[in-house]
């Protein structure tokens, strides 16, 4: 039986430890948002339905001129970022947690 020394037995540990956590964080950042779907449109305003992940469904919509997005979490929440892109405020609706 051949024995194992411990630099080669460091940078086996080494290596799957690294590979442990690069597949922790690729999990950690998956998406929660499925499907975004155009919805109404109402004068300056657009609607989206955005299926999340867990199969509950959110809403996010742009308001005013500067198409600010706003989502609306679990209980009616809103919440509106002039920052966000249509993508940013559905992940936000998905986990801060989508009426259902």
């Amino acid at each position: 039986m051949r024995t194992i020394g411990i630099k080669h037995f460091l940078a086996v540990s080494t290596l799957a430890g690294a590979l442990a956590m690069t597949a922790g964080v690729a999990f950690a950042q998956q998406s929660r948002v499925v499907r975004i779907s155009a919805g109404s449109s109402d004068g300056d305003s657009v609607n989206y339905v955005v299926r999340c992940a867990d199969k509950s469904k959110a809403s996010v919509y742009t308001q005013g001129k500067e198409s600010e997005y706003c989502a609306i979490a679990k209980g009616g929440k809103l919440r509106c970022n002039a920052k966000w892109t249509l993508n940013q405020a559905s992940e936000h609706a998905c986990k801060v947690g989508p009426s259902r």
